[in-house]
Protein backbone atom coordinates (compact mmCIF):
# COMPACT_ATOMS: atom_id res chain seq x y z
CA UNK A 1 0.00 0.00 0.00
CA UNK A 2 0.96 3.22 -0.71
CA UNK A 3 0.18 6.62 1.11
CA UNK A 4 1.26 9.79 0.89
CA UNK A 5 2.79 11.75 3.56
CA UNK A 6 4.84 13.90 4.74
CA UNK A 7 8.67 13.99 4.91
CA UNK A 8 10.76 15.69 7.41
CA UNK A 9 12.72 17.08 4.22
CA UNK A 10 9.31 19.20 3.10
CA UNK A 11 7.64 18.02 0.68
CA UNK A 12 4.62 15.08 0.34
CA UNK A 13 6.37 11.58 -0.74
CA UNK A 14 4.85 8.54 -1.33
CA UNK A 15 4.79 6.43 2.14
CA UNK A 16 5.50 2.28 1.62
CA UNK A 17 3.34 0.68 4.08
CA UNK A 18 4.94 -3.18 5.05
CA UNK A 19 3.00 -5.95 6.00
CA UNK A 20 5.68 -8.28 6.80
CA UNK A 21 7.66 -10.23 9.36
CA UNK A 22 11.42 -9.46 9.23
CA UNK A 23 14.76 -10.55 10.57
CA UNK A 24 17.27 -8.56 10.94
CA UNK A 25 20.94 -9.56 11.64
CA UNK A 26 23.74 -7.23 12.03
CA UNK A 27 26.54 -7.12 15.01
CA UNK A 28 26.51 -3.27 15.14
CA UNK A 29 24.12 -1.99 17.36
CA UNK A 30 23.47 1.28 16.04
CA UNK A 31 22.68 -0.15 12.49
CA UNK A 32 20.18 -2.79 14.15
CA UNK A 33 18.49 0.42 15.78
CA UNK A 34 18.86 2.71 12.52
CA UNK A 35 18.00 -0.07 10.11
CA UNK A 36 14.94 -1.73 12.34
CA UNK A 37 13.33 1.71 12.77
CA UNK A 38 13.22 2.39 9.40
CA UNK A 39 11.36 -0.70 8.86
CA UNK A 40 9.03 -0.99 11.45
CA UNK A 41 8.31 2.92 10.58
CA UNK A 42 7.13 1.39 7.63
CA UNK A 43 4.86 -0.85 9.30
CA UNK A 44 7.26 -4.27 9.84
CA UNK A 45 7.29 -6.31 12.67
CA UNK A 46 11.13 -6.92 13.06
CA UNK A 47 13.42 -9.33 15.39
CA UNK A 48 16.82 -8.96 15.49
CA UNK A 49 20.12 -10.77 15.77
CA UNK A 50 23.71 -10.33 16.29
CA UNK A 51 25.51 -13.11 14.14
CA UNK A 52 24.32 -15.31 11.68
CA UNK A 53 24.60 -18.27 14.23
CA UNK A 54 21.90 -16.23 16.14
CA UNK A 55 19.96 -15.78 13.31
CA UNK A 56 20.24 -19.26 12.29
CA UNK A 57 18.66 -20.18 15.50
CA UNK A 58 16.02 -17.34 14.98
CA UNK A 59 14.50 -19.05 11.88
CA UNK A 60 14.56 -22.23 12.88
CA UNK A 61 12.65 -21.24 16.09
CA UNK A 62 9.66 -19.42 13.59
CA UNK A 63 9.62 -22.52 11.41
CA UNK A 64 9.05 -24.67 14.43
CA UNK A 65 6.00 -22.16 15.70
CA UNK A 66 5.05 -22.12 12.56
CA UNK A 67 5.51 -18.43 11.90
CA UNK A 68 8.16 -18.17 9.75
CA UNK A 69 9.76 -14.58 8.79
CA UNK A 70 8.65 -13.12 4.97
CA UNK A 71 12.25 -11.57 4.91
CA UNK A 72 15.65 -11.79 5.97
CA UNK A 73 18.28 -8.54 6.01
CA UNK A 74 21.91 -9.62 6.57
CA UNK A 75 24.83 -7.43 7.29
CA UNK A 76 28.09 -9.22 5.77
CA UNK A 77 30.36 -8.51 7.28
CA UNK A 78 29.71 -9.94 10.93
CA UNK A 79 31.91 -11.97 13.46
CA UNK A 80 30.64 -15.47 14.49
CA UNK A 81 29.30 -16.29 11.18
CA UNK A 82 29.33 -13.74 7.99
CA UNK A 83 26.14 -12.86 5.96
CA UNK A 84 27.21 -14.89 3.16
CA UNK A 85 27.67 -17.93 6.02
CA UNK A 86 24.31 -16.88 6.89
CA UNK A 87 22.89 -16.80 3.51
CA UNK A 88 24.61 -20.62 2.95
CA UNK A 89 23.13 -21.91 6.21
CA UNK A 90 19.59 -20.50 5.29
CA UNK A 91 19.45 -22.37 2.05
CA UNK A 92 20.74 -25.53 3.53
CA UNK A 93 17.06 -25.32 5.48
CA UNK A 94 15.51 -25.00 2.76
CA UNK A 95 13.86 -21.61 3.84
CA UNK A 96 13.31 -19.94 0.67
CA UNK A 97 12.76 -16.46 2.15
CA UNK A 98 14.00 -13.77 0.27
CA UNK A 99 17.53 -12.73 2.17
CA UNK A 100 19.00 -9.12 1.52
CA UNK A 101 22.64 -7.84 1.80
CA UNK A 102 23.01 -5.38 3.40
CA UNK A 103 26.37 -3.52 3.59
CA UNK A 104 28.49 0.07 4.08
CA UNK A 105 30.91 -1.97 2.05
CA UNK A 106 31.44 0.78 -1.24
CA UNK A 107 33.10 -1.47 -3.13
CA UNK A 108 31.71 -1.49 -6.84
CA UNK A 109 31.52 -5.03 -7.46
CA UNK A 110 30.31 -5.91 -3.81
CA UNK A 111 26.36 -5.69 -4.77
CA UNK A 112 27.38 -7.44 -8.10
CA UNK A 113 29.30 -10.38 -6.07
CA UNK A 114 25.89 -10.56 -3.51
CA UNK A 115 23.76 -11.23 -6.06
CA UNK A 116 25.77 -13.78 -7.80
CA UNK A 117 25.72 -15.96 -4.83
CA UNK A 118 22.11 -16.32 -4.09
CA UNK A 119 21.38 -12.89 -2.35
CA UNK A 120 17.89 -11.73 -3.39
CA UNK A 121 18.78 -8.06 -3.58
CA UNK A 122 21.53 -5.83 -1.95
CA UNK A 123 21.25 -2.71 0.17
CA UNK A 124 23.97 0.12 0.52
CA UNK A 125 24.13 1.30 4.25
CA UNK A 126 24.56 4.65 3.10
CA UNK A 127 21.47 4.98 1.19
CA UNK A 128 19.06 2.75 3.59
CA UNK A 129 16.88 5.41 4.37
CA UNK A 130 16.32 6.02 0.63
CA UNK A 131 16.42 2.45 -0.47
CA UNK A 132 15.56 -0.06 2.42
CA UNK A 133 12.09 -0.45 2.59
CA UNK A 134 11.42 0.05 -1.18
CA UNK A 135 13.45 -2.97 -1.72
CA UNK A 136 12.02 -4.85 0.83
CA UNK A 137 8.65 -3.65 -0.54
CA UNK A 138 9.79 -5.37 -3.80
CA UNK A 139 10.63 -8.59 -2.72
CA UNK A 140 7.82 -9.21 -0.29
Amino acid sequence: MIAKSPNAAGPMTAAIQLNCRALLVDDEPAQRFLLGRLLQDAGAVVETTVNGHAAILAIQAAMFEDHPFDIVLTDLNMPVVSGHGTLKMIRRLGYRTPIIAVSSDDRGDTRDRCLKVGFDAFVDKQHAKETLVPTVSRLI
